[in-house]
């Protein structure tokens, strides 16, 4: 009989996702496609020297993700970021038995891909299979203090900038410049030190 790998639960084992605390998540799209926009200059806007230029798609995941809060009692969205292939975030439960972080992904994923669909559908054109916006895991990480929050926090805010050598960069931009890409096993690094990073699959 053949034999096929399995994937590993990394996930914190015996964890309760539904108690209080905070949460960085980040949901990648499908074999990493960048779906939703690009990383431009951000000329004469703000302070940073990048920003997210969302097309449809992402202006949907923004909807969705904006709107999570309305749907879930006792979850607060700190600050979220929608890059071209990925989406960084920090959730904060604030009450026990609520929705826990699996649910609220699951949300995240089903909604934006029924809304991006019915947009496709709309415009006459072909929408996406089922599961091919998404890929199946997500990596999720309990910060467990104040400091760990405020480093994921500037991290995420900055995620913009540090585009072109981020791990979720397919790399043509750090190729293009003669940059080394931050290897995928380091996601995250800039700034954060290491930290464990979970797996679960929604």
């Amino acid at each position: 009989m053949a034999t096929y790998p399995q994937r590993k639960p990394m996930r914190l084992s015996g964890y309760d996702y539904s108690q209080a605390g905070s949460y960085f998540v980040t949901i990648c799209t499908k074999n990493r496609k960048c779906l939703f926009g690009d990383v431009i200059a951000n000329v004469g806007n703000g302070s940073k020297p990048f920003r997210v230029a969302l097309n449809e798609f992402g202006k949907i995941a923004e909807h969705v993700w904006l709107d999570l809060s309305r749907h879930n009692e006792g979850i607060v969205s700190n600050i979220h970021q929608i890059m071209p292939n990925h989406i960084h975030g920090i959730f904060t439960i604030i009450e026990n038995g609520g929705h826990d972080i699996p649910e609220i992904i699951r949300q995240v994923k089903t909604f934006t891909s029924r809304y991006i669909n019915d947009y496709l559908k709309r415009n006459g054109l072909e929408p996406f299979p089922t599961g091919g916006i998404w890929q199946k895991s997500y990596h999720d990480h309990i910060i467990r203090n104040d400091e760990s929050f405020q480093k994921i926090y500037r991290y995420i805010e900055n995620n913009p900038v540090t585009w072109e050598r981020d791990c979720f960069n397919p790399g043509t931009l750090a190729m293009r410049n003669g940059l080394e890409p931050f290897p995928t096993k380091s996601a995250m690094r800039d700034g954060l030190g290491s930290f464990l990073i979970g797996t679960e699959e929604v």
